[in-house]
C-alpha cells in the first residue's frame, strides 16, 4: 500500500522589529512558535516552506514570492497576519494574493490566513482538512 503525497503549503509572514518592548512581538519569539507550527504540521502530513518577508528590504519580496509561486505546485498558501493585518503592507498584502492567482503553476492554491504564530496549524486543517 502507497503512502498519500504529503500536501503541499507555502507560508508568507514577515519579520520585522518589535515597535514595542513587548518580548511576544520580538523576531525570537515569532520564529519559536512558528517552529512549534510547522512541526506539527509535519506530524500531519504536509511539507509547508517558510518565506519570511523582510520589513527592511520589502522590495525584495515580491520577486522571491512569484519565483516561489512559480518553483512548484502549491495546495495552499498561507499570509501570516502580520502582513494582512498591518496598514503599512496593505499593498503587499495584495500583491501577494494577487500573484498567488496570476503566479502558480497548475490549479490555483487555496488561501489561507492566519491571526498569529499560533494558528498556522489550524489554519491548514481548516482549509486543506485533515487526512482520514
Amino acid at each position: 500500500m502507497s503512502t498519500p503525497s504529503k500536501r503541499k503549503i507555502l507560508g508568507i509572514g514577515i519579520l520585522k522589529e518589535s515597535s514595542s518592548q513587548d518580548p511576544a512581538y520580538s523576531p525570537e519569539r515569532v520564529k519559536q512558535e512558528v517552529d512549534q507550527e510547522l512541526a506539527r504540521l509535519r506530524e500531519a502530513g504536509f511539507e509547508f516552506t517558510l518565506y519570511f518577508a523582510d520589513s527592511k528590504d520589502i522590495e525584495a519580496t515580491m520577486p522571491a514570492v512569484k519565483s516561489l509561486l512559480r518553483d512548484s505546485a502549491w495546495d495552499g498558501v498561507s499570509v501570516g497576519f502580520g502582513l494582512r493585518g498591518a496598514i503599512e503592507y496593505t499593498a503587499l498584502f495584495e500583491d501577494i494574493v494577487n500573484a498567488v492567482i496570476t503566479e502558480t503553476r497548475g490549479n490555483v492554491p487555496k488561501l489561507m490566513f492566519t491571526s498569529s504564530t499560533t494558528d498556522i496549524y489550524d489554519a491548514a486543517i481548516r482549509v486543506l482538512g485533515a487526512r482520514p
